[in-house]
């Protein structure tokens, strides 16, 4: 998967809503079903993992070619510096 992550940070209050914006490429083969993951890293602390698959965006089949996908996640405030991909694991059915 190739892809552009953007991270938009909007505070009120205690916790923060993060939008986690993700726009796959448009190069053969981009897209994908697996699941994807991220941390956000910042100098003092770091996120959980957190599962983009897992979380309802704009789109119901994320990731796909050529697509923006929004994603927005409320935690606690702190000052990211990174955006790490953290895993990608295809989907298995049993």
């Amino acid at each position: 998967m190739y892809a552009k992550i953007i991270l938009r940070v909007f505070v009120d209050g205690g916790d923060v809503l993060y939008e986690i914006n993700v726009h796959t490429g448009d190069v053969g083969f981009a897209g994908t079903d697996a699941n994807i993951y991220i941390q956000l890293q910042g100098d003092k602390s770091n996120s959980k993992s957190i599962n983009l698959s897992a979380i309802r965006g704009n789109y119901e089949n994320p990731f796909e070619k050529n697509q923006t996908d929004i994603f927005q996640v409320i935690m606690a405030f702190f000052v990211p510096g990174k955006i790490r991909i953290a895993q990608v694991s295809l989907p298995v059915e049993l």
